[in-house]
């Protein structure tokens, strides 16, 4: 993984510590590496914290160079060197660990599942289970972000070339399609936070950060008198808040406005018509070919 001071190698799979947008960097702990993300968000650091790990600054991210200030990474009092196949050796462990955890919650649920389940299926023991988490809700916590880390990233991709409602049914349909394969991660996630004081305020870092990004692309609309005027806070926590729940309802329930009852191009098509005219102010355009630009392949899309 390693081959010099400063110099990482670049991959995203399930197996990673965190994600944040591309940067990622590595660090050792308690003699084991991990693979760390180097722009890590507040609610990694509080878990980090609680896991009793300090957070100390990087000097270098592997994909925008120099890291900038509060750039962090995980290190423990007893950090030291590994040779590069012990690395690689711990950090499959550790991917073992997340991909049987993502597979067992999403069968069972949350609290359908026993470390036992996990450590079973990752062919691993429970000392080692412990080595890399401090219990089942940190385990959980991992697999739940790096889920709504995809979400965040797929649902924010652009589409210069469609016009301003095709773009919003694009988005529409990756965020809803994210939902719709990790279900059970997402909705075990969704209502953890809501009795759950540590799971809330990393869940809640999620939430605001997909408004932050909402309410910037609302701004700029304003700026450009693309829009009528609104308060872009309040505008885009009240759809996220729409989108959210929805979802929730639609693929996390069995109620009569749920995927038993409707098809998936209903569900981006009626969000897709109030995202619209709450935004625009405007009609949505009728008869709109919702299953054709659902079919097609979105690697026009860029990030």
């Amino acid at each position: 993984m390693v081959s010099g001071r400063g110099q990482h190698t670049h991959h995203r799979t399930l197996c990673q510590l965190c994600f944040a947008g591309g940067s990622w960097a590595e660090a050792s702990t308690t003699n084991r590496s991990l693979t760390a993300c180097a722009n890590a968000s507040d609610e990694q650091v509080i878990f980090w914290r609680r896991c009793q790990v300090f957070v100390t600054p990087l000097r270098y991210d592997t994909v925008n160079g120099p890291m900038r200030r509060g750039d962090v990474s995980v290190v423990t009092p007893f950090e030291s060197a590994r040779r590069e196949h012990e690395q690689r050796a711990d950090n499959e462990t550790y991917c073992h660990i997340l991909q049987a955890a993502h597979h067992q919650i999403s069968l069972n649920g949350y609290h359908g599942v026993i470390i036992e389940d996990i450590v079973k299926q990752a062919g691993v023991s429970r000392a080692t289970f412990y080595f890399y988490f401090r219990n089942k809700q940190h385990l959980f916590i991992q697999v739940a972000n790096d889920v709504m880390n995809q979400m965040y990233e797929v649902a924010g991709r652009h589409y210069p070339n469609e016009d301003e409602y095709t773009r919003i049914v694009l988005a529409n349909a990756a965020y809803l399609d994210v939902w719709r394969h990790e279900t059970k991660i997402i909705s075990e996630f969704f209502a953890l936070s809501l009795v759950d004081d540590a799971i809330h305020q990393i869940y809640d870092r999620h939430r605001r950060r997909f408004e932050e990004r909402i309410e910037g692309r609302l701004t700029r609309l304003l700026v450009q008198e693309r829009i009528p005027a609104v308060d872009p806070k309040l505008l885009a926590a009240t759809l996220s808040a729409m989108v959210e729940f929805f979802a929730f309802r639609f693929f996390a329930t069995s109620e009569t406005v749920s995927a038993r009852h409707y098809r998936f191009p209903d569900a981006v098509r009626i969000l897709s018509e109030s995202w619209y005219r709450a935004v625009y102010g405007r009609t949505p355009p009728e008869d709109y070919a919702y299953d054709h630009h659902l079919k097609e392949d979105a690697t026009h899309a860029t990030g």
